[in-house]
């Protein structure tokens, strides 16, 4: 399952801040490829759990309908759940094997 949530980055005082709109969860980067990668993931995780918690998905909001405060930059971030679930699936495997 691949999707695209609009993101809104902020400067912090160390840190650039993404906020997802749709799903209400922040996180931090230290530099705009990073914050991007660290909503990518944030993303996916909450996605993730939601599946396994049979909870409900909210769609992305259109980027239009989205409202940004002075200074704030508005982007996209596209998300792969599929294979999302792949790489926790072989960190999981892994660290089994480590402890078996």
């Amino acid at each position: 399952m691949k999707t695209v949530y609009p993101v809104t980055i902020t400067k912090g005082r160390d840190f650039l801040v993404s906020y997802v709109p749709d799903l209400e969860i922040n996180t931090q980067g230290e530099n705009l490829a990073d914050v991007i990668e660290m909503s990518r993931d944030a993303i996916s995780l909450w996605i993730v759990s939601a599946q396994e918690n049979g909870a409900e998905i909210p769609e992305p909001s259109d980027i239009n309908a989205i409202k940004t405060k002075s200074g704030e930059i508005l982007t996209l971030v596209d998300v792969n759940i599929s294979e999302y679930r792949e790489k926790i699936n072989k960190i999981v495997r892994r660290s089994a094997n480590v402890y078996n």
